[in-house]
């Protein structure tokens, strides 16, 4: 299988949290367009369990559609499902963890692109255009630096 290094910086937190800028940002863009149709796909959602010896912290980006209800000053989101709740809304923006792997390599976390032989032109434009941002907000990430073939 052909590996696409992509990126590669020595502080995770910041790479990961760059990734949640960039799909938050284009679930915005989404959600200006889906307004008009009544729904919101919800850019992010906690959900947090706890148990006797533990706490753990799941984040959903971009997973659950819900119609929003404004009275006076409050708003409430009302859940309608997973699935895009209207065929004729443009699909949402592909969410860059599902199609990328963040791997440590050399002792770096490198950003990693397994399987190519399922791109299509749409994922090549998001990857793209993921990488670019990538690159304008962290200076010193690094293209192709973890020595991977590609």
């Amino acid at each position: 299988m052909k590996r696409y290094l992509m990126c590669c910086l020595t502080n995770e937190k910041v790479l990961i949290s760059t990734i949640e800028d960039y799909f938050r940002l284009k679930l915005y863009e989404y959600n200006n367009n889906a307004k008009k149709f009544g729904v919101y796909l919800k850019p992010y959602h906690i959900v947090t369990k706890k148990d006797k010896t533990s706490k753990r912290i799941y984040v959903y980006l971009g997973r659950y559609w819900y119609k929003i209800e404004k009275g006076g000053n409050r708003i409430k989101w009302i859940y309608i499902g997973m699935k895009k709740p209207i065929s004729e809304l443009p699909d949402p923006p592909l969410n860059p963890l599902t199609i990328l792997a963040i791997e440590r390599i050399n002792g770096e976390v490198c950003i990693v692109l397994d399987d190519t032989k399922n791109l299509n032109q749409d994922i090549v434009n998001s990857v793209t255009d993921l990488l670019k941002y990538i690159l304008s907000r962290i200076p010193n990430c690094v293209e192709n630096s973890c020595g991977v073939n590609t």
